[in-house]
C-alpha cells in the first residue's frame, strides 16, 4: 500500500503546479447535492481554479468541468494504467465528459493560446 502511494506521488510533472483539493462535497457537506454527485473543487497559487461536478450514469461517470478565469483550455484526464483522455473546454472554461471511467485521475489543463509552463494539474483523487 505505501510503495502504490509513494508512486503516485510520482506521477504529476515536476514542472507543472499543482492545483490542491479546497473543497470536496463527499468530506465537506455529505448531504449537499444530488445522492451519488460529487463535486471537486481545486486551487492553484495563481488563481486557477478547476472546480469538477461528478455524477454516476449507467456507463462510467459524467463529469462537467468548469476552469477559471474563463478561456479555451486543452484539457488531459490522465488515469495511473491509461492513455489520457483529451478535450477542450467551450471558451467560457466548460467542459461536460461522458462516460470517464471510476479510479484514480487527474486533471491537466493549459489554456489553447498558452504554452507548457501555463499547465496546472489538479491532485489526483479517486471516484
Amino acid at each position: 500500500m505505501r510503495q502504490k502511494a509513494l508512486a503516485t506521488l510520482f506521477l504529476h510533472d515536476r514542472e507543472t503546479p499543482v492545483a490542491e483539493l479546497v473543497y470536496d462535497s463527499l468530506l465537506d457537506e455529505p448531504q449537499a447535492g444530488k445522492p451519488g454527485e460529487r463535486t471537486l473543487r481545486f486551487a492553484a497559487t495563481d488563481g486557477t481554479t478547476v472546480t469538477l461536478v461528478v455524477c454516476p450514469r449507467e456507463v462510467g461517470l459524467e463529469v462537467m468541468l468548469q476552469v477559471e478565469p474563463q478561456a479555451r483550455y486543452a484539457v488531459a484526464i490522465q488515469r495511473k494504467a491509461a492513455q489520457p483522455l483529451l478535450l477542450d473546454t467551450d471558451s467560457s472554461g466548460r467542459a461536460r465528459v461522458p462516460g470517464v471511467h471510476g479510479g484514480l485521475m487527474s486533471f491537466r489543463v493549459v489554456p489553447v493560446d498558452g504554452t507548457p509552463k501555463d499547465a496546472r494539474q489538479t491532485a489526483w483523487v479517486v471516484y
